[in-house]
């Protein structure tokens, strides 16, 4: 992520993901070419986004938005969220890249308690922050852009709910590794609300599909318990 291309968010609002991140901070990196954009997957799934979008911005609350609207297509539903997840946790990530460096985050950590180690097959590596966020970028958009677990007919295989579970589930490790590692940049360039609105998203979601295990999330048990209040 570090050496990949910005974007000036006037100029390309068509990839901002459901939450603006205009006026947040002075970054907001994103890789153009990492954004999983709706209107390269069928149609109805952008009408999906765009119910979703729009009953964010009508004040709906988190909770509620993220249910299954009524007579839809769950899969559907599902991929379309978490594919919104990845793009909003990645631009957020973006805010705070600068400040998130090999040196200063020489490992993947949430507080003194949790480290997250890099597994892909049978292999394990320790990594830097950074390091590790963006191996997992990669592999995220790899996912989502394989026909055989998302399709772009609207025909979703069977193996397309369980790696929503892992993307999840790994996703999480990026919102708190943010929170424990850079909640004083997040404080400095005023992007706490803007964090807190994209982690309701991905909480309420989840709990809502039963995606992730609440024993992974146990690192931000204080924030979940203040936002579900």
């Amino acid at each position: 992520l570090r050496s990949r291309v910005r974007l000036r968010h006037k100029k390309n609002r068509r990839l901002m993901p459901l939450f603006s991140l205009r006026g947040a901070g002075r970054n907001g990196a994103v890789n153009p070419k990492s954004i999983v954009r709706h209107k390269e997957k069928h149609g109805h799934t952008r009408e999906l986004y765009n119910s979703l979008k729009s009953n964010l911005s009508s004040g709906a609350k988190v909770r509620d938005a993220v249910k299954l609207p009524h007579n839809e297509n769950a899969l559907a539903w599902i991929a379309m969220n978490t594919t919104e997840t990845y793009n909003t946790t990645f631009q957020c990530y973006g805010i705070v890249q600068d400040v998130c460096t090999p040196k200063s985050c020489t490992h993947m950590t949430a507080g003194p308690k949790f480290e997250y180690i890099w597994r892909e097959g049978k292999d394990s590596v320790q990594l830097s922050a950074p390091a590790y966020i963006d191996k997992l970028c990669g592999w995220v958009h790899q996912q989502l852009n394989d026909p055989a677990i998302f399709s772009s007919s609207g025909v979703y295989g069977k193996n397309m709910t369980p790696t929503c579970s892992k993307i999840l589930t790994r996703l999480f490790r990026v919102y708190a590794h943010m929170y424990y590692s850079h909640w004083k940049e997040l404080q400095s360039l005023d992007a706490v609300g803007l964090y807190n609105s994209c982690f309701q998203h991905f909480y309420f979601f989840a709990t809502e599909f039963k995606l992730v295990d609440p024993a992974d999330m146990a690192p931000l048990q204080p924030l979940i318990e203040a936002i579900t209040k």
